[in-house]
């Protein structure tokens, strides 16, 4: 089977999927050997990472203007 990587750049988001309340409802997910937690902002990982990725899916704060981040403006 494959691998996933996650890249997340709050630590809070990881902490809350590894200790928190969504532990349970994400089945434990990040607790997967086949789980690489990647605690980076993603176009600084995407530049220098080495691995080739089959899909990327993002999950970014692009909705309203007044909740766009500077960061996520290029995505």
């Amino acid at each position: 089977w494959g691998r996933i990587a996650v890249v997340e750049r709050e630590q809070a988001i990881v902490d809350w999927h590894r200790q928190g309340p969504l532990d349970r409802i994400s089945g434990a997910a990040l607790a997967d050997p086949r789980t690489q937690v990647l605690h980076t902002d993603l176009v600084a990982h995407l530049l220098t990472a080495t691995e080739r990725y089959d899909a990327l899916c993002l999950d970014i704060d692009n909705g309203p203007d007044w909740t766009v981040t500077d960061d996520n403006g290029g995505l």
